[in-house]
């Protein structure tokens, strides 16, 4: 999809208002963190957002792989209490 028309829809940011929302960008795709952040940057106040090295999770490994399941298993234990 080009950035034109990215920029042509809008989302109602409004209506997430009081939602748990995590945006999750990586290093190694600029690109799409930039859009990323511009959107993180919309949000009502509450959204959570974490870059890490790699936001392709079939590109982890390691210690990683072990911090982005932690970080997920985190945020959906905190927001589905």
């Amino acid at each position: 999809m080009a950035s034109g028309a990215l920029r042509a829809r809008r989302i109602p940011v409004e209506k997430l208002s009081g939602r748990s929302i995590l945006i999750v960008t990586g290093d190694n795709r600029k690109t799409l963190g930039r859009m990323a952040t511009a959107l993180y940057d919309t949000l009502p106040p509450g959204a959570e957002k974490v870059s890490l090295e790699t936001s392709r999770i079939h590109l982890m490994e390691g210690d990683a792989l072990q911090d982005y399941d932690a970080l997920m298993v985190d945020f959906f234990r905190k927001n589905l209490q």
